[in-house]
């Protein structure tokens, strides 16, 4: 899976539930080794509680976060996956007529905390701030992401800084997760709350979501969860039933500075294309080729700057071929490149996605391109490298290119003049 999508210019990462245990009450279909199973009855009983139809890990267990941790740091260890991303099920979901049997354990083991919500929060705080700093220390390159619930806190509850939202649920008061707290501590890289509901909605309306999510993001990127399941399949809001929904969701995402991108749940209704958003999305809201916003501070450098060495032509393309030098560090080296081509004989807006061409495969040995689409005329074309956190390099020197019927020529510029 990581090299088919690698192989794709897509980013892997891995997809987790840290505290989920199971999906249903029957352990039979665990593996042997789980520690559902392997452990005697009395560690079960410290490591694991039931609560609804599953089995969960005790956050409140010191000896359950470092065994996640240690899950965390065998996936990036073994696989060359490019992050790890935590889903918005911490502290469950509330039922009705279940309640939480830690009161106990909190009695014999505050950590100092007179609430035990506090103190709920604090375990999960443990364990996110351990998986961070283990990323960093193996594999510092390697985002670590959050998707949680939409809803941080509602205004009824924190007049300062909740969302003017009734939500049900929320992720601070029901879920034990502080994602604020994490992203001030710069224990994330990025945070993907899952805004899964409609603009306009009134207890929990999509643009003023997005629109919170924004101003509390503390330097972190920002990723919208858009519930593409819902479309024209929520009974409770007929608001999914227009068909431009999930379109003005995206627009509102890119007036937006502070939005990095967007996150769809999930893949199976957009490829059943209800009321054509698949069709919307190829056409109209992806139909030009974008790049991954870096992340500056993971990198400690720069990749090197490459150069285009060779262009060859032949009557149906043009033929680059690039190199790099004075390559310092391991820091430095290329993870993938972006060709810019632009119009006539001259340097265009870098940022305009039409004048991005291609990106090469990640980890690509040969670092030549062949554009086939080239007619007859004048192009300038530019190298620009990137690492593994998205980071690009400064630009290649531009090289001016007269493609005709028999081929292409490299022109030369000389004092200003092209030649």
């Amino acid at each position: 899976m990581v090299k088919a999508a690698h192989d794709r210019h897509m980013e892997f990462h891995a997809w987790l539930n840290p505290y989920r245990a199971t999906w249903d009450l029957d352990t039979a279909n665990l593996s042997l080794i789980h520690p559902l199973r392997s452990f005697p009855a009395s560690l079960r009983q410290q490591w694991f509680f039931k609560y609804g139809r599953r089995w969960y890990f005790n956050p409140a267990n010191a000896y359950v976060r470092q065994y996640l941790v240690n899950v965390v740091r065998d996936i990036i260890l073994r696989y060359d996956v490019d992050g790890i991303h935590f889903d918005d099920y911490f502290y469950p979901y509330k039922e009705q007529g279940e309640s939480l049997n830690d009161y106990n354990e909190f009695a014999a083991n505050p950590h100092g905390f007179t609430n035990i919500e506090d103190w709920r929060r604090d375990n999960v705080n443990k364990l996110v701030e351990s998986v961070s700093q283990t990323i960093r220390k193996y594999k510092p390159y390697v985002r670590f992401g959050i998707g949680p619930f939409g809803v941080w806190r509602n205004a009824d509850k924190d007049p300062v800084n909740g969302s003017d939202t009734r939500a049900g649920i929320t992720c601070y008061d029901d879920l034990y997760a502080d994602v604020l707290l994490w992203l001030k501590n710069g224990w994330i890289d990025y945070v993907a709350p899952q805004i899964y509901w409609s603009i306009g909605f009134p207890p929990a309306d999509y643009e003023k979501l997005v629109d919170w999510w924004s101003k509390h993001t503390y330097g972190r990127q920002l990723y919208i969860g858009h519930a593409a399941y819902k479309i024209a399949n929520s009974p409770n809001d007929a608001n999914w039933n227009q068909p431009g929904q999930i379109s003005r969701q995206l627009a509102l995402n890119r007036a937006n500075p502070n939005v990095q991108g967007s996150i769809f749940y999930s893949v199976k209704p957009l490829l059943r294309n209800p009321l054509g958003v698949r069709d919307t999305l190829m056409n109209l809201s992806y139909h030009l080729p974008a790049l991954v916003p870096g992340m500056p501070a993971l990198a400690k450098v720069p990749p090197a700057t490459p150069q285009i060495c060779r262009v060859k032509g032949s009557p149906s393309s043009v033929k680059l071929a690039w190199h790099v030098c004075d390559i310092l560090s391991g820091e430095e080296m290329p993870y993938y490149f972006a060709i810019y081509r632009f119009d006539g004989e001259a340097v265009g807006d870098m940022r305009d996605p039409y004048n991005l061409l291609v990106t090469t495969p990640f980890y690509s040995e040969k670092w030549i391109f062949e554009d086939q689409t080239a007619s007859e005329g004048y192009y300038t074309y530019v190298v620009v490298a990137y690492n593994r956190v998205n980071v690009e390099s400064y630009s290649s020197e531009p090289v001016y290119v007269k493609k005709t019927k028999k081929g292409a020529k490299k022109k030369k510029k000389l004092f200003g003049y092209m030649f």
